[in-house]
C-alpha cells in the first residue's frame, strides 16, 4: 500500500472541506451574512463547485457597491439593500476600518490593532439593521431544507444567530468566525460560543486557523458547525 504526501494548504483544504459539506448535506442555499465585497461567495462559485442559490448582506455601501458588482453576472445570487444583520430591528453604528474587512458594530480592542494594523477604525457610519427572521418574513425569497448559514460579522456573531427566529430549522451548517481572545468589546469568545452553538442544536465539524499575532498565537478561527 502506498501513500501520497502534499504540503498542507490553507485554503485548499478550506475549499474541499467545504465542497464535501456542500455536497453531504445537499445545500441550495447559502446565507452570506458579512458579505464585504462578495470574496466568499466567488470562492464557493469558483473552487467549490457550488451551483445554488446565495443571498449576501453588506452594511456599508462603498462596500456594498463593488459586492453589488461582483454579483452582476449571477443570477442565483442575490444581494440584499444594504443593512447590518442582528437581533433587532432599527438603526445602528457601524465602526469602518481602514481594510474594510473588520468593520464591526462593536468597539474594537488594542490587541486586534496591534495585531493587524490595517484593522484601524477611521470612520464611523449610521446603517440599517434587521434580523435574517424579518428579511425574509417581508421579502419574496423563502428559505427551505437544505441552507447554510455563514456568518462573518466580527464579534457580533451571537446577535445574527439570536435573530434567526424559525429559520434556523431549515438550517443544517453554520460557519463562524469566532475570537479565542477579546478582539472587539462584547463579543462571544470561543468557549462560550461553542456551547451556545451546542445550545442551539450544532456541533463542531471542523476548525481553521484564520487569524495570529506576530508570536504566532491563534487570535481567530473559522468553525464549521453541522446540525446534531
Amino acid at each position: 500500500m502506498g501513500y501520497s504526501i502534499e504540503p498542507y494548504n490553507q485554503h485548499t483544504t478550506h475549499e474541499l472541506i467545504m465542497r464535501n459539506v456542500l455536497k453531504k448535506l445537499k445545500i441550495n442555499t447559502v446565507l452570506d451574512v458579512g458579505a464585504n465585497q462578495g470574496q466568499y461567495a466567488l470562492e464557493l462559485r469558483n473552487n467549490c463547485e457550488y451551483k445554488g442559490r446565495i443571498y449576501s448582506f453588506e452594511p456599508i455601501p462603498a462596500v456594498w457597491e463593488k459586492l453589488k458588482h461582483n454579483s452582476k453576472s449571477d443570477d442565483k445570487w442575490e444581494v440584499f439593500s444594504p443593512m447590518a444583520i442582528g437581533d433587532t430591528v432599527g438603526e445602528a453604528e457601524i465602526n469602518i476600518t481602514a481594510n474594510t474587512q473588520s468593520s464591526s458594530l462593536l468597539e474594537m480592542t488594542e490587541k486586534h490593532v496591534e495585531a493587524a494594523p490595517d484593522s484601524k477604525v477611521i470612520g464611523k457610519a449610521k446603517v440599517k439593521l434587521s434580523r435574517l427572521d424579518e428579511v425574509f418574513k417581508s421579502s419574496d425569497y423563502k428559505i427551505d431544507a437544505g441552507c447554510y448559514l455563514k456568518i462573518d460579522t466580527q464579534g457580533y456573531e451571537k446577535q445574527v444567530l439570536m435573530g434567526l427566529g424559525s429559520l434556523i430549522d431549515s438550517i443544517n451548517a453554520i460557519e463562524l468566525e469566532v475570537s479565542l481572545v477579546k478582539l472587539y468589546e462584547g463579543q462571544m469568545l470561543f468557549n462560550d460560543m461553542v456551547l451556545f452553538m451546542n445550545e442551539l442544536g450544532f456541533d463542531i465539524w471542523t476548525i481553521f486557523p484564520m487569524f495570529s499575532d506576530d508570536s504566532g498565537r491563534t487570535l481567530q478561527v473559522d468553525i464549521i458547525f453541522l446540525k446534531k
